[in-house]
């Protein structure tokens, strides 16, 4: 089973050889088929960018959070920065994946 640990929208990423990316709708799953760090630039079946994650490593803070650093399976870290911007727009209306709507969070 997976468990969604965190989903945030708006929300900026700093990836390791790609930089940063804006107003992305950013999931965290750990478990499960759908296991890592999920980024979706528009609303779609598939992430743009699925990332294995290191759960040894990383930690996910409950309540509020404004940053979070996820260690990816290979040792690199992601920045997860939550906010800064609305909720308007295809990725603000959207709900997420079908997958992240049945499961626990």
């Amino acid at each position: 089973m997976t468990v969604v640990r965190g989903r945030w929208f708006p929300a900026s990423v700093v990836l390791p050889g790609v930089g940063t990316l804006r107003r992305v709708y950013v999931l965290l799953a750990q478990g499960g088929d759908h296991d890592g760090l999920h980024i979706w630039l528009q609303p779609d079946l598939v992430a743009a960018h699925r990332l294995p994650v290191n759960w040894a490593a990383t930690v996910v803070p409950r309540g509020r959070i404004r940053t979070l650093d996820v260690t990816l399976a290979d040792g690199r870290i992601a920045v997860v920065t939550i906010g800064g911007g609305c909720r308007c727009g295809a990725l603000g209306k959207w709900a997420g994946p079908e997958w992240a709507r049945t499961v626990a969070v």
